[in-house]
């Protein structure tokens, strides 16, 4: 904002024309004072009504930076763009050339820097690989299905699920509310009340009296459902160190199974973006063969 402000006071003013003076100090500058009165002629009056509109077909050139030649047509699309804010011809032409000189300065910013130039071919090239690696690989994974579908099933045995449990956790504050919970849960499985109709009742004057947890575990998990035995129905009492208790009601043991692609599909992009890149490099290191100079790559040891 701070940036802003000072480019449109004096002080970016002041800023712009001394630039503008180091850069006509730095490089030459040929004008065509007969190409520019021509055109200034003929154009002046549309220009400073802003009716300019024409693009000329003698396409000459009105000035040069060094070995760059300027055209009358570049100045003509730049008065197209620019007549609306600025309607002095003169004044208009003034800016081109500035503009003109600053696009000259960049382009020779690689010269006379090696290092931005090296910096800069390392940001073009990272663009390049970032694109390519993106066509190639990540969008690719994710809009071919059925490329995704075929990986998957060649690799069905790395997505499998290990032995599981379903089951419910009831975390109770204390011993009161576990018996509370525990007349619940036999209510709920004789289907007469659902979790969420118990977690309203039991929280109505509490929101911290009990929380519930439902879903299909793997060993390692949780805690909890690692400490009590794998059989239908409800474990015995978990009580922990701050006097709270933990219900778990067992509802099926599933047994070890392959995964449906849907219930792992995040893995398998990735796994098939990992596949579709290392087939990539080597369709690359087949057709462009990489040969290391032994010589001068030990010569960096000694």
């Amino acid at each position: 904002h701070l940036k802003r402000m000072i480019e449109k006071d004096s002080r970016g003013e002041l800023s712009n024309k001394a630039l503008f003076k180091k850069l006509h100090k730095s490089y030459k500058i040929k004008n065509k004072p007969k190409v520019y009165k021509d055109f200034r002629k003929r154009n002046a009056i549309q220009i400073s009504k802003g009716t300019f509109n024409k693009i000329s077909a003698s396409n000459k050139t009105l000035f040069t930076i060094e070995d760059l030649d300027v055209s009358v047509n570049e100045f003509e699309e730049y008065i197209l763009l620019n007549q609306s804010t600025e309607k002095d011809i003169d004044n208009i032409y003034i800016n081109f050339v500035n503009d003109k000189l600053l696009d000259y300065e960049d382009s020779k910013l690689g010269e006379k820097y090696p290092e931005y130039k090296a910096l800069l071919k390392e940001y073009r090239e990272g663009i390049l690989l970032f694109d390519l690696t993106n066509k190639k690989v990540w969008t690719k994974a994710i809009e071919d299905s059925s490329g995704l579908q075929k990986f998957f099933n060649q690799n069905q045995l790395s997505y499998t699920w290990p032995r599981r449990v379903d089951a419910t956790i009831y975390e109770c504050a204390n011993l009161d509310i576990a018996k509370k919970v525990k007349r619940e849960i036999h209510r709920k499985n004789r289907g007469k009340i659902t979790n969420e109709e118990i977690l309203k009742k039991i929280n109505s004057v509490n929101a911290l009296n009990l929380q519930i947890t439902r879903k299909k575990f793997i060993a390692g998990e949780n805690k909890h459902i690692d400490s009590v035995s794998w059989e239908a129905g409800i474990s015995k009492d978990l009580v922990l160190n701050d006097g709270s208790y933990i219900i778990i009601d067992i509802h099926s043991l599933l047994e070890a199974k392959n995964k449906e692609l849907d219930e792992t599909r995040g893995k398998v992009i990735s796994d098939y973006q990992s596949a579709l890149e290392q087939e990539w490099i080597y369709k690359l290191k087949s057709k462009y063969p990489i040969i290391i100079n032994s010589k001068a790559l030990y010569s960096l040891i000694e």
